[in-house]
């Protein structure tokens, strides 16, 4: 199996597994997924070089699809197994994994204005496109300098990048004034 190319198995008949041997990186965080084509409830496992089963997943992604993450502490080949979660049904899947991306966001700048609100609109990155939709939850975060209600308009919310998509934007309202004002800031917080 190869990093972020999906491939498509089978299970042929009852009690049928699947090995898929993966070179994995040491403290890279890496997400894993079997999706059902045909097969009606796939069940996944990573396991390491010797057999041992190190993380297991049965309905973790959407509708009975597997899916979970694992990060290894060694580098060095290690197993995908796919099978019918019963052990006895056939059917087709497919089978991939990936590495989990990071997030980045830039620093814009913005003029505040004399009256009414405009926007400060940031660029969500993910370092690597990732085969399952990835949400991040954004919120204004306390101030450096600015002031939340008077300088700007406080938010929370959840930014979801589709399978594949690498950016995404957000804006945040500054509000305009007529107050001589150094310049301010104020904080985002990215999670989950």
């Amino acid at each position: 199996l190869t990093l972020n190319t999906p491939l498509t198995g089978s299970i042929g008949f009852a009690a049928d597994t699947d090995l898929f041997s993966m070179a994995l990186t040491a403290g890279v965080n890496y997400g894993f997924a079997v999706n059902g084509t045909t097969l009606s409830d796939p069940y996944l496992e990573v396991l390491d070089s010797t057999g041992t089963t190190l993380r297991t997943d049965d309905d973790g992604g959407d509708d009975l699809n597997a899916y979970l993450t694992y990060t290894p502490s060694t580098t060095g080949t290690n197993f995908l197994a796919a099978r019918e979660s019963g052990n006895n049904a056939t059917g087709n899947f497919i089978a991939q994994f990936w590495q989990i991306p990071a997030v980045s966001i830039d620093s814009p700048v913005a003029v505040e204005g004399d009256s009414g609100t405009s926007n400060l609109t940031f660029t969500l990155t993910l370092s690597s496109a990732s085969p399952i939709p990835v949400t991040v939850d954004v919120a204004t975060l306390g101030s450096a300098t600015a002031t939340a209600g008077s300088d700007y308009v406080p938010f929370a919310r959840t930014v979801t990048f589709a399978s594949g998509q690498t950016s995404a934007t957000l804006s945040v309202q500054v509000i305009g004034d007529l107050a001589f004002e150094p310049t301010e800031a104020f904080h985002l917080k990215l999670s989950n």
